[in-house]
């Protein structure tokens, strides 16, 4: 071999792409592992389907438990329906998502080169957000958040970019895609303006029409949403930023919101890291575009604390900022130990790749595992499709919270509650009386929420279980309720009674 001739290193860039079709490939196969999506995908399922069949969403849907009006942004549906013109919604539904959540594998390692300046270190960043945790949980999971959640990372990451005229053009159009997606592009406000108070307190050079582009980003996201959610607001108010949950609800949503399960769903070694990485941006080096994610990430622990997002949403926009922002720290680390020349590097090489199996590829693992259990049962399938062949169509068909949407998209039956309270006005009752339907002593005042909802089916399947901690139905007299169907856990009743 000559000399002079060196070992050629390998392109990171492409590892970081070859990954990302690999793991996109994963997701889509265990997609399809399963023929059904989880339960909130149903309701976005149902809407890609009123486009394809009629040119419109459906924002006054009948089935929904009498809601006049659905508030939401169509145009995710709209594109998804482009698609299902070709491809059975089935399908695609399972495909692209799958492929959006993989593409921030390589938008991790783009990023990461940005803030590091070295090809090397950033493939690091790839492999982590391979192994997020909260990135395995929404394998089945249809909803605007699969494009939304990766436009917004694009976007900074042509805003760290800086100041070519192309790089604000795609912010800025970025910025605006992901403000008719997702009302998630609100927390760019708070990040933005976080990032531009940490360059003008460290005295760092901004890159760009920074400030120009934080304003523009505050009133056209703000204008877009409030396009969208006006008449929510006029119903309920500020109950609108907590998406008019009813109390009980929220606080079932947000049970495992504690320090301990932040760190199981991002992993603990970036956690780490991002924690160190911030201490030296506070009290040590300064870098400006490390500043942009450690916003991010404050914001979006301030907003995750408060109960301002969804948690599985918020998990994974704090876990992919955190990653970016460990980066940094991983390279200083990297550096050091090369400057010592550390001998035994290779036991703390082991040491980590042990500490990284144990603390996100395991629970990567459970991770998947859990969102196999938030799809509906196939004897809870077999029980909706035996009321959309069984019951007439007039018919109303009393379930549990998450049971809502798949009542209406499967069952094609009215349901009596779903989890879109955005535009109600009653959520906290109509949620209480259908506790009270499945947990009250009494049979009579089971009857009366049935005969206020005008409602003579009862669902009970597993949700029921979960929701409200029953393991069997109260309603037993067999002059009142007859059970028409059971498989498995699942059974469906029918009320002959009326309460005068």
């Amino acid at each position: 071999m000559h000399r002079g001739l060196k070992r050629k290193m390998p392109d990171y860039k492409k590892i970081a792409w070859i990954l990302f079709f690999a793991v996109a490939a994963i997701r889509i196969i265990l997609a399809f592992s399963s023929p059904y999506f989880n339960y909130d995908s149903y309701f976005h399922i149902r809407q890609i389907e009123s486009i394809v069949h009629t040119g419109l969403p459906a924002f006054s849907d009948p089935l929904s438990y009498g809601q006049q009006l659905f508030v939401f942004s169509p145009l995710f549906h709209y594109i998804m329906a482009l698609f299902s013109f070709a491809i059975p919604i089935g399908i695609i539904g399972k495909i692209i998502p799958n492929i959006l959540y993989a593409l921030l594998i390589p938008l991790a390692y783009y990023i990461s080169s940005e803030i590091t300046e070295n090809k090397k270190i950033p493939i690091i960043a790839s492999v982590v957000v391979i192994f997020m945790p909260v990135l395995w949980s929404n394998i089945f999971s249809l909803d605007p958040l699969c494009i939304a959640i990766p436009a917004i990372f694009f976007s900074f990451y042509f805003l760290i970019r800086g100041g070519s005229k192309k790089d604000i053009a795609y912010f800025i159009a970025l910025i605006a895609f992901a403000s008719f997606i997702s009302p998630i592009a609100i927390v760019v406000i708070p990040i933005m303006w976080l990032y531009i108070l940490f360059l003008r307190i460290e005295n760092l050079k901004e890159k760009g029409p920074l400030t120009e582009l934080a304003i523009f980003s505050t009133f056209f996201i703000l204008l877009i949403q409030f396009i969208f959610y006006k008449n929510a607001i006029l119903v309920n108010g500020i109950s609108v930023i907590w998406q008019n949950l009813p109390v009980e609800i929220m606080k079932y949503y947000f049970s495992n919101l504690n320090i301990l399960n932040v760190i199981a769903n991002i992993g603990i070694l970036p956690f780490i890291f991002g924690l160190y990485e911030i201490y030296i941006f506070s009290f040590e080096k300064k870098e400006r575009v490390s500043a942009l994610f450690i916003a991010s990430a404050i914001i979006l622990g301030i907003f995750l604390w408060l109960r301002l997002l969804p948690l599985q949403m918020g998990m994974i926009l704090l876990g992919m900022s955190v990653t970016v922002v460990s980066i940094t720290s991983i390279k200083h680390f990297i550096e050091y130990f090369q400057k010592i020349k550390f001998r035994n590097s290779a036991y703390i090489t082991a040491i980590t790749i042990v500490i990284f199996l144990v603390s996100a590829v395991i629970p990567s693992f459970y991770a998947l595992s859990d969102s196999r259990t938030a799809l509906p049962s196939k004897e809870d399938v077999d029980g909706f499709l035996w009321l959309k062949n069984e019951t007439g169509e007039s018919s109303v068909i009393i379930g549990g919270l998450k049971d809502g949407f798949a009542i209406s998209a499967i069952a094609q039956r009215k349901n009596v509650i779903d989890s879109n309270f955005l535009a109600e006005s009653d959520a906290e009752q109509r949620f209480e009386d259908v506790k009270t339907v499945y947990t009250t002593g009494y049979e009579t005042n089971a009857l009366k929420v049935l005969d206020k909802y005008n409602a003579k089916y009862i669902f009970f399947g597993k949700n029921i279980m979960n929701e409200f901690n029953v393991t069997d139905p109260v309603f037993k007299d067999p002059e009142c309720f007859s059970k028409f169907f059971e498989e498995g856990e699942t059974k469906i009743y029918k009320t002959w009674c009326n309460l005068e």
